[in-house]
């Protein structure tokens, strides 16, 4: 059975940035949707509407934050909470609720309070993300093709680099200076093996990339293949 999931909110900013991810589980089909609260282009929402079909998404992908519908009551489920990639990257939760119960590890706030609850727990998230990849820059841990990937300090500062510049050439001179804080240029083979490193991390077949391109005489370009042109 194939299950299928209801992007909202999908166009990109800054050269392919979605400055939010968020998962969005409706635990009842009774309950009215809390989608209409990410009426802008602040966000990308992934709405599912079962425990199953969130265990799947969150198997597969990290948002920024993950909101729970429960206006009808309930809980949520040790089972979607202990997902791996979820719990690696401290994804925080927010739970919709009039009850007035705390539920540990989670901001539990009223539909009037969703947006700024979170806006909050993304904006303390942390993550750098685009396209199919995010990096938690503390943790040294990167998300990409559908695992967690732990990376030395100079592939962590490589990746933060080619993500704050997703889209643009990011020049060999400047990698240098950020990774190495050097400017020497005379030997450059460490770059060239780092750039291999981490495609073979990011890439299907690194030998032909298809997210981080060579820009021959200048650098690399990291792009998001699921940016939308306007």
């Amino acid at each position: 059975m194939s299950i299928m999931f209801t992007y909202l909110h999908t166009e990109t900013r800054m050269g392919g940035f979605v400055r939010y991810s968020l998962l969005l589980i409706e635990t009842n089909p009774q309950t009215t949707s809390l989608a209409h609260s990410f009426n802008s282009d602040d966000y990308r929402v992934a709405q599912v509407f079962s425990d199953a079909e969130a265990e799947m998404w969150l198997a597969a992908n990290v948002p920024d934050v993950v909101v729970v519908n429960l206006l009808q009551g309930g809980d949520i489920p040790p089972a979607i909470r202990d997902v791996p990639a979820a719990k690696e990257f401290s994804v925080p939760w927010v739970a919709v609720s009039t009850d007035g119960n705390d539920i540990p590890g989670c901001t539990v706030c009223t539909p009037d309070d969703l947006p700024e609850a979170v806006y909050d727990a993304a904006k303390n998230n942390g993550l750098l993300r685009a396209g199919p990849f995010a990096l938690d820059v503390s943790r040294q841990s990167l998300w990409a093709q559908g695992e967690t990937h732990h990376l030395t300090p100079k592939l962590t500062a490589l990746m933060q680099l080619l993500l704050e510049n997703i889209g643009q050439i990011v020049y060999r001179k400047e990698i240098m200076t950020h990774v190495w804080n050097t400017d020497y240029m005379g030997d450059t083979r460490t770059l060239d093996v780092h750039i291999r490193w981490l495609r073979e991390i990011i890439e299907v077949n690194p030998s032909r990339p298809k997210y981080l391109l060579t820009v021959r005489g200048a650098g690399y370009r990291l792009i998001d293949t699921s940016a939308k042109s306007s």
